[in-house]
């Protein structure tokens, strides 16, 4: 573009030099010459710069040169002359230097006042599109001159309600004293670096913003430019983490558990539960001040072992801390590594708990797996040493009944009897022990029983122990089997006796509780050490002496209650003594008593149909029953049963319950569809068949306990056909 200007400029000198020449010929004053040359000259440089100018004077010098010279005579010039061209000269040289300052003056002002603009609208474009809240407000009045986009969204705010308004009239409201603090610190010539504030917008929600301001002069007029970082969401997640490790601090204080964080590099402790003290029984400082006092706590025997682990960074382990005063307890402990980006592990968090109460536990389901094993074994040995029973008392009274009575042999047949009755009852304590013993419960008073039983337990405990009995008179009845409950108060009253050789006292308490009837035998006697506690039920287990316990007295109490539904406890200290603690089940309102009426065993009639799998029994019972006047149809099982009943009328089917392919529940459900008014008796020394247990427990069947006597066989035949 200089190039244009510049032949413009030249082509205004030549103007002005045409113009100078014509005046010349003209003969015109020299003032005249100045005159229209000075602007001439003028406008060349204004146009085309200081070239232009100098070069239109030196053409103007020789044309008036040219001019001035006389004819022939050239190079000779007068005074007249000379003051011409050098007033040409001065008014070239001044002129277009002059302009040309001129002009580049105006270019520089005009270069600079478009770099300014370009400068105010870059400003201008950065801060309407800056991503942060900026406003521009006046000092005078503190009213908004302009804002960008991101402070209309940060705020929820349209255009014309913030412009030319107070940041409270378009409904951002801030405490009076912050506000007026701040614009007092911005009109005192202080700036306002990153201070938090709290605003709440129009639609009344809190928000958090950074605020930095510094003050701008223009056009006279102090503003105030603004920028506004919204800190809300930053804000709400600092409280949402504080709550949730506030919650954290919560459950890891509530809970028993131990927990821990470890730095992997240093090894000191960063943070420790309080479920540490309750632990290791040591304080959370101690810990954090000696990371590895944790070991101190360990059990002498475990302490190798886990502290081995734990140096690998993955401890697994079960193992005893000893605690202040010497108490022992196991602990569980699990350590987790905890790794950066790159796998490197930076920090070891772990949990330790209390395992104690587990472990008495899973001891007590090994306990009840062995005992229930135990007591299958026992069931099947009891049944069938319950059939060899029978058939020797039943051949045994009926060898009595024809030997003469001041015959010698009689006595052997009492020896035989008794040893009889010993051995029966050998098989109901393990049965009882099993809980499989069949059962016949009855609607009973816990106090009669005991106060019939007292005179029995008087002549077994002797004279240097002391029986005392306590009866609740308001007491509630209970459904169980009067026999086993004799059965609990002589087991647990001989065992205290035995656990007192010198004498002592023995007191026997009834008390009605809710819902249940507590029994409760206590002794004065030495007391049971913890560490035999645990292992009092446990069949065979015993301190007696060889030979003089059997080690099942403890286990069968605790079979026949459990059968009966309830539950026992065992509270002992050494040095004190020992209380058994039973509680049945209170009997239903309105639940009525078994009618028990004394049947003579006298002869009777009728045809019976006796199914057992044992040959011997059978054998015993049909000449049983014959003897009393009855006819007898056998059977070896319950097909073979069915097969009878098909062809032959049958007043009564006595059925064992255990058997082989069909038990007798099956059979009797089978006969029941064909003949539904069969009479039927069931015995057994126990079964496995739960529904049988219910029928008798609620006397909706008529049942007879093996091993049964002749005569208490022909009596419950008798009553059954009778019924």
């Amino acid at each position: 573009m200089a190039a244009p200007r510049v032949i413009l400029g030249l082509c205004v000198g030549i103007v002005a030099v045409l113009l100078t020449t014509a005046v010349q010929l003209f003969q015109l004053d020299s003032g005249v010459v100045i005159i229209l040359y000075v602007p001439s000259i003028m406008a060349a440089s204004y146009i085309g710069g200081r070239v232009p100018a100098l070069v239109t004077t030196a053409i103007a010098m020789v044309v008036s040169a040219r001019l001035c010279e006389p004819v022939g005579h050239f190079g000779v010039l007068d005074v007249r002359d000379l003051e011409r061209l050098g007033a040409l000269l001065a008014v070239g040289v001044i002129a277009s230097v002059t302009i040309d300052g001129m002009s580049r003056a105006r270019m520089a002002a005009e270069k600079s006042f478009a770099v300014a603009r370009r400068g105010e609208e870059r400003l201008s474009k950065m801060f309407l599109a800056s991503p942060v809240a900026k406003s521009l407000s006046r000092l005078t009045d503190r009213k908004v001159v302009a804002v960008n986009d991101a402070y209309l969204t940060t705020f929820g705010v349209a255009y014309d309600e913030i412009v030319g308004h107070e940041p409270v009239d378009a409904g951002i409201a801030v405490g009076p004293e912050s506000r007026e603090q701040m614009f007092g610190q911005l009109r005192s010539g202080g700036d306002l670096r990153d201070v938090e504030v709290q605003l709440v917008s129009r639609t009344g929600e809190i928000r958090w913003v950074l605020v930095s301001s510094h003050v701008i002069e223009i056009d006279g007029e102090a503003l105030a430019v603004s920028t506004f970082v919204d800190l809300t969401a930053r804000k709400r997640a600092e409280a949402d983490a504080r709550a949730a490790d506030e919650r954290l601090r919560e459950l890891a204080t509530i809970v028993d558990a131990a927990l821990w964080v470890r730095d992997a590099a240093t090894g000191s402790m960063l943070y420790v539960s309080p479920g540490y003290e309750k632990l290791f029984g040591r304080t959370t400082e101690s810990l954090l001040a000696e990371p590895h006092s944790w070991a101190h706590a360990v059990h002498p025997d475990d302490r190798a072992r886990v502290v081995e682990r734990a140096a690998t960074d993955e401890l697994a382990e079960d193992f005893r801390v000893v605690r202040a005063g010497g108490e022992v307890r196991w602990i569980r402990a699990r350590t987790f590594p905890v790794r950066d980006a790159s796998g490197r592990v930076i920090r070891v968090a772990g949990v330790a708990e209390d395992i104690t109460a587990d472990l008495v536990v899973r001891d007590k389901l090994h306990q009840a797996q062995k005992l229930e094993s135990i007591g299958l074994l026992a069931g099947g040995v009891a049944h069938d040493f319950n059939n060899i029973l029978c058939v020797i008392t039943a051949n045994l009274e009926m060898l009595a009944e024809v030997i003469p009575p001041e015959s010698p042999d009689r006595e052997l047949v009492g020896e035989i009897g008794l040893a009889a009755e010993r051995a029966c009852s050998l098989t109901r304590q393990l049965l009882a022990f099993g809980r499989q013993q069949v059962v016949a419960p009855v609607l009973l008073d816990l106090n009669e029983t005991v106060d019939e039983t007292r005179r029995m337990l008087r002549r077994m405990l002797g004279e240097d122990v002391t029986l005392r009995v306590a009866l609740d008179p308001d007491l509630c009845r209970v459904r169980v089997d009067p026999g086993q409950i004799a059965q609990v108060l002589v087991n647990l009253c001989v065992n205290a006796r035995d656990a007192m050789p010198p004498g002592g006292m023995i007191t026997v308490e009834t008390r009605a509780e809710r819902g249940h009837a507590l029994i409760t035998v206590t002794d004065d006697g030495p007391g049971i050490p913890d560490d035999i506690k645990a292992r009092v039920f446990e069949p065979f287990f015993t301190t007696k002496p060889v030979g003089k316990g059997t080690g099942l007295g403890l286990a069968v109490v605790h079979g026949i209650v459990e059968q009966a539904g309830g539950s026992i406890e065992l509270d002992s200290r050494v040095g004190v003594g020992t209380t058994f603690r039973i509680r049945l089940p209170a009997a239903a309102d309105g639940e009525r008593g078994d009618l028990l009426e004394a049947v003579e065993t006298t002869r009777g009639s009728g045809r019976i149909l006796l199914v057992d799998d044992d040959l011997h029994l059978r054998t015993a019972v049909t000449r049983t029953l014959k003897s009393r006047g009855y006819e007898v149809l056998e059977a070896v099982d319950g097909r073979d049963a069915l097969r009878v009943l098909r062809r032959e009328n049958v007043d009564l089917l006595i059925t064992d319950v255990v058997m082989p392919e069909m038990n007798g529940r099956e059979l009797v459900e089978a006969a029941a569809r064909e003949y539904p008014h069969i009479r039927v008796l069931y015995t057994s020394g126990y079964t496995d068949d739960e529904i049988v247990r219910r029928g008798i427990r609620q006397a909706e069947v008529e049942f007879l306990e093996k091993p049964f006597a002749a005569g208490a066989l022909a009596a419950k035949v008798k009553a059954v056909l009778e019924a």
